[in-house]
């Protein structure tokens, strides 16, 4: 086996490749991305009378509201979360953002869990944010990022509470882990 400096070993660790803990209620999926030479396009979501019929991990999540958001570099937008609304994100595939998820429900079983998740750069997933698990996103690349999402209320500011930043989570929780 091969043999390395002590120093180097008592402070060297593995990455960790292994899928992380999922908070209870969000969902992943990634949707197709169909790639030619003249571009891209993604079925983002098919609707029926309002409702979600495809795909079939968010069937029946009823649409009120559909918007579209531009997160600059260098931006955190964190914390925030509803007491009445569900959110269905879409990371759009050219850019890329850091997303944050913590579980602030009271009887549920991961209250307190936290998700960290990098989304877009090329791949295309929905995310499905239940009522009461607090949410934001971080841009620390060096263009915007895009991305739209679905709500089932419509947008007249009562049901938006705010957390800090930097609540329940280290302070690099929203920048590019190093090493």
């Amino acid at each position: 086996m091969l043999k390395i400096i002590e120093q180097v070993k008592k402070i060297s660790t593995k990455q960790d490749y292994s899928p992380q803990e999922k908070i209870k209620d969000v969902k992943i999926v990634e949707i197709k991305r169909f790639v030619g030479e003249d571009g891209a396009f993604n079925e983002v979501v098919r609707a029926e009378k309002g409702k979600v019929t495809s795909p079939e991990e968010f069937k029946g999540f009823e649409i009120k509201q559909i918007n579209h958001s531009v997160v600059v570099p260098g931006t955190v937008k964190a914390w925030h979360f509803h007491y009445l609304q569900d959110e269905i994100w879409f990371i759009h595939p050219e850019g890329k953002l850091i997303v944050g998820l913590l579980d602030i429900r009271k009887e549920s079983p991961t209250t307190g869990k936290k998700m960290r998740l990098v989304l877009g750069d090329g791949k295309a997933y929905l995310l499905f944010i239940p009522r009461g698990v607090a949410h934001g996103l971080a841009n620390p690349y060096s263009r915007p990022a895009a991305m739209t999402y679905l709500v089932n209320n419509w947008f007249d500011g009562s049901d938006e509470w705010r957390l800090p930043w930097n609540y329940q989570v280290e302070d690099d929780f929203w920048q590019i882990k190093k090493g």
